[in-house]
């Protein structure tokens, strides 16, 4: 499958019980249902972490759903934390987050800020 924001490939991952799609190029991520909950609470969360910011241009690009090809586009979705949006389908209820979206999810407190602090320090030195 084509990714909707750009000319990459949608590629499956699966995270413990749940499969989702992720572009090869800019790491959008396309989530059934309730799959993003699932995920963002699940322990399965850092395997989805992405290299790529998140970029402006694509939160602002509108798309047709992949899974159900509604006739509308995805609706924008304020999200909860950060400034930007959460594309969702009206119809089915799946949901995009463009790359480097999903770490703007990621639950917040200490732990997670230095838990994420030292994975970057990893990532510089590795």
């Amino acid at each position: 499958m084509k990714c909707i924001k750009c000319p990459g490939a949608m590629q499956r991952v699966r995270l413990g019980d749940v499969e989702l799609e992720r572009c090869d190029a800019c790491e959008g991520t396309w989530f059934d249902g309730a799959e993003l909950a699932r995920v963002l609470h699940g322990e399965h969360l850092d395997a989805l972490r992405t290299h790529t910011p998140p970029r402006r241009d694509l939160d602002a690009e509108r798309a047709r759903c992949p899974r159900c090809r509604s006739a509308g586009y995805l609706v924008r979705v304020a999200a909860p934390r950060g400034d930007f949006f959460i594309d969702t389908c009206p119809v089915c209820g799946g949901q995009w987050l463009d790359g480097g979206e999903l770490d703007l999810l990621r639950p917040r407190g200490l732990l997670a800020n230095l838990r994420r602090l030292f994975d970057r320090f990893l990532d510089y030195e590795g």
